[in-house]
């Protein structure tokens, strides 16, 4: 994100902060007075954005400085990821304040971001909380199972890995969820890698590692092969060639969990010879109903019975081509 430095007032006292510092560190009730500098790119209205001023969409000369007083309440008045936190308590997974400002800190990025690289065409706030962020969680109540060992014990160093990780969904809202969980993510575009490290970054997320590379390449990567507990897939592909990208990266007993639209029963019995070829079996199809999005998703289950045939995955953009169907 640019780096704009803002001098201004806050309850008399003069404040000087950057657009990082003051997306961190607003506070709802407070007034500020704040000259925004309009750049080039817009830069004075992102800041004017993060600070709840929605109808300042661009600056009217690059350059110009622009006073604007007004009280730092967080999008209008609304209460921050309202939508997120009550749809996340339905899904039996209850939000913090700070993770709650976490999430917010989350889609300020991605909307910085999202002028220059393209990582999503949903932007509006109350949508980004729902099909994004809330969509990304549904699953989390399974991971939670599956860290759990037959003594009901956390398993050690549970590895998870988001393949194909895109803007981060699920894996760095589900980390932001659940501060233990150990998470890689991985992705093909560098531009859409830059962002996560970012991302990552600005959360202060530990124990998350981005790696800038193909699902295929990785999985024939002894560093990468085998290693996970459980790998996760978001609008990536088909059955049939998610599970060549996704399988050889588990070890033998872990899963992978799909994030499938509303009846993927078609989708799955196609990708069967794939799954078996690959080392797994269907474990279950999970329905999940979120207010909000419309219909029904359903996450779709596999477990890992058997080790991958070595020459699976194939070479990059193959299983795209050619699934095993």
């Amino acid at each position: 994100m640019r780096r704009i430095e803002v001098k201004g007032w806050r309850r008399g006292q003069p404040v000087r902060l950057t657009a990082n510092e003051w997306l961190k560190a607003r506070q709802v009730g407070d007034t500020y007075g704040l000259p925004l500098l309009w750049g080039p790119a817009g830069a004075g209205a992102g800041l004017a954005r993060g600070c709840g001023r929605n109808e300042l969409k661009s600056g009217p000369t690059p350059g110009i400085l622009k006073m604007v007083t007004f009280r730092a309440e967080a999008h209008g008045g609304r209460r921050v990821m309202q939508q997120l936190a009550s749809g996340a308590q339905r899904l039996g997974i209850p939000l913090t304040d700070s993770q709650l400002q976490a999430f917010e800190v989350y889609y300020e990025t991605l909307i910085a971001w999202n002028r220059r690289v393209n990582l999503t065409r949903i932007t509006v706030y109350e949508e980004v909380q729902v099909k994004h962020f809330l969509d990304s969680l549904s699953c989390l109540p399974l991971i939670q199972r599956a860290k759990h060992d037959h003594t009901g014990e956390p398993t050690s160093a549970f590895q998870i890995i988001d393949v194909g990780a895109g803007a981060g969904f699920p894996g760095v809202a589900l980390r932001i969820a659940d501060p233990g969980l150990q998470l890689t993510l991985l992705e093909a575009t560098r531009k859409k890698a830059e962002f996560l490290q970012f991302l990552v970054e600005r959360l202060g997320l530990q124990g998350v590692t981005v790696i800038n590379a193909r699902a295929e390449e990785a999985g024939q990567n002894p560093m990468h092969r085998e290693q996970y507990d459980l790998a996760l897939a978001r609008a990536v592909a088909e059955m049939a060639t998610l599970a060549e990208l996704t399988l050889p990266l588990v070890r033998v007993g872990g899963l992978v969990i799909a994030h499938k639209g509303e009846d993927p029963t078609h989708e799955v019995a196609v990708a069967q010879k794939a799954i078996a070829t690959l080392g797994a079996r269907l474990e279950k199809i999970s329905p999940i109903a979120i207010q909000g999005l419309g219909g029904v998703r359903n996450l779709v289950v596999l477990q890992k019975v058997s080790p991958t045939p070595p020459r699976y995955p194939r070479r990059p953009g193959i299983p795209t081509k050619r699934p095993l169907n």
